[in-house]
């Protein structure tokens, strides 16, 4: 189905058909994550991101389900993964080469993917050649930490730090991430319509005791 779209778009109609007054009264909505928090999110197919000259990425978008926040059920984190990363020379400044990923960073991507059930950690260990199951991904839920985790802002012209900082929400080390049916993560609240819906093998046997 296509959408008309008007020569005004100050025009342009919407079908709220499929909506009560309480959808519309409920908390939440778009936006960003914009507060720390734990929530059990709804993950989207993940894009790749490639560009000559650039680090490749991989963006999986993820939607928050319910939280420690509620202010936050409805929002959306863009989460990037990195594959390779920037060397740079002994002073620090960029060489314009793109190499493989530091065994830290590494490392953590892996952790990613074991933390969620995923890949098995007893079958990666020492692997020389590892597939991470990014398909997977695709309509997955878990549960994800959130932090926020300032950075200096730099000046536009001179690429000097402004001494300003900015909000960066992320997910600590990048794998802060637990199966949906894991214990620890019992104290934080889940959507049960989701749950009741998620096949995705992450451990879940019985979603009436989550």
């Amino acid at each position: 189905m296509t959408t008309a779209v008007a020569d005004d778009l100050f025009e342009m109609t919407f079908d709220a058909s499929g909506f009560s007054q309480e959808d519309l009264e409920s908390k939440g909505g778009g936006g960003q994550v914009n507060a720390e928090c734990f929530s059990h999110m709804l993950f989207q197919a993940p894009v790749q991101e490639k560009e000559p000259g650039k680090i490749p990425t991989v963006r999986v978008d993820m939607q928050v389900l319910a939280g420690t926040d509620e202010t936050q059920v409805g929002k959306m984190h863009f989460h990037r993964i990195y594959l390779a990363r920037k060397e740079r020379d002994d002073k620090g400044k960029e060489t314009g080469k793109i190499i493989p990923l530091s065994d830290g960073s590494k490392k953590n991507l892996l952790k990613f993917f074991a933390n969620l059930g995923l890949i098995s950690k007893e079958e990666v260990a020492g692997s020389a050649s590892v597939r991470l199951p990014w398909e997977r991904l695709d309509q997955f839920q878990a549960i994800v930490e959130i932090k926020n985790e300032p950075y200096d802002e730099k000046d536009k012209d001179s690429g000097e730090k402004t001494g300003k900082l900015r909000d960066s929400f992320k997910i600590p080390y990048g794998c802060n991430v637990w199966q949906v049916g894991d214990e620890r993560m019992s104290h934080v609240p889940k959507d049960p319509d989701a749950l009741a819906e998620f096949t995705g093998g992450a451990g879940v046997d019985d979603v009436s005791d989550i």
